[in-house]
């Protein structure tokens, strides 16, 4: 089944443009393209993914192509969902994944499989059903399997991809996650599941359909783990906090509730606290949610109302914000460096900026 492109535009307010006050540090803007309720962001190849969350008629997924001098939008269809969550497999294959959704007019909740290597015409290639659907999506790094956390206290699952027409959903035994990420080496095969109001688990994935629990980090400061992610050299790992009860302030003396949480984990059975960075302004709900790592000390974070920060935590008890990009006071959802860019998808659209020189 093929669906054709839509060229819908949907807008929740007036912007402010980008000025100096909005905009620090060494990153310059390239492309916006308005919508309302930009959620998550996935990569592969030359091709960049942003999902919109609408159950019924508003969801999308837009298609940029990532290796022209300024993106390019090369399509975008209707993918209703009321979360979409979006995990490239390949350039060609993509899964989004939601709690209940219309994606490619297949009304049910759980995980479809399209093929988007035309993107003006993407085919439905499978659907795995889940019982409550899914929150996030994350592909395993060398094995074609994808983990749905689902974000509610049912299992997770494994679904298993090798053939994307019958993706195979296997349920687990592990704890409810919010999100999982991974950290692989040649020694160690890691996986970090932020789970939501109770705590933080650092997985052994070696077998990937039987993680065992390596540690628990039980952090009465975090409101909910929302997200957990290593540095690329496995030093440290950074929870993020989905509590809106922070001032959106900067305090820099008190951690707050919303806070990005700084743990040393060199010791994998007894990770330590050891720095944290609150929202770094307002104006009114501001926590640490999507972010990945331009390098071992370097971030980009969405902060919700607080826009988007490049942070240095080359000192973990002193991070320090070095770049910012804040055009409006729209809640940003996901923002993440690939190929010499950063990638924003917000309430107020997909946003793009060169930061080469950072």
């Amino acid at each position: 089944m093929s669906l054709a492109v839509t060229m819908v535009t949907l807008f929740s307010g007036p912007l402010q443009p980008a000025g100096a006050k909005r905009l620090r540090g060494p990153l310059r803007l390239l492309t916006h393209v308005p919508y309302a309720s930009g959620t998550d962001i996935s990569f592969a190849g030359d091709r960049v993914f942003f999902t919109q969350s609408g159950a019924v008629t508003n969801g999308r997924v837009r298609i940029f192509d990532a290796k022209r001098a300024k993106p390019k939008l090369l399509g975008e269809f209707a993918c209703g969902g009321n979360q979409n969550d979006v995990a490239a497999l390949s350039q060609d294959i993509i899964a989004v994944g939601s709690h209940w959704g219309t994606c490619m007019a297949q009304p049910s909740s759980g995980i479809n499989i399209l093929d988007v290597s035309d993107p003006k015409n993407p085919q439905q290639l499978g659907f795995a059903v889940l019982p409550v659907g899914t929150h996030t999506l994350t592909v395993h790094p060398t094995e074609p399997l994808i983990y749905a956390s689902n974000s509610i206290n049912d299992p997770n699952f494994v679904i298993d991809v090798s053939d994307p027409r019958v993706p195979i959903a296997i349920p687990t035994n592990m704890q409810t996650c919010h999100d999982i990420t991974f950290h692989f080496t040649k020694t160690e095969k890691l996986a970090f599941c932020a789970g939501g109001s109770p705590n933080t688990q650092i997985w052994d994935v070696s077998d990937p359909l039987a993680p065992t629990v390596v540690s628990t980090i039980v952090d009465r400061q975090i409101g909910y783990h929302h997200e957990a992610m290593a540095t690329p050299d496995g030093k440290y790992l950074l929870i993020g906090d989905e509590d809106d009860r922070g001032s959106c302030s900067g305090n820099r003396k008190n951690r707050e509730f919303g806070a990005l949480s700084i743990y040393d984990i060199q010791n994998r059975a007894d990770p330590e606290l050891v720095g944290f960075m609150n929202a770094p302004r307002g104006p009114s709900v501001c926590w640490a949610h999507n972010f990945n790592f331009i390098d071992n000390r370097k971030l980009v974070i969405a902060w919700w109302q607080a826009g988007t920060s490049v942070i240095d935590i080359s000192n973990p008890a002193d991070p320090k914000e070095v770049a910012y990009f804040q055009p409006d006071t729209q809640e940003v959802w996901s923002s993440y460096f690939y190929k010499d860019r950063i990638w924003v998808n917000s309430r107020s659209g997909a946003w793009v900026l060169d930061a080469t020189n950072l």
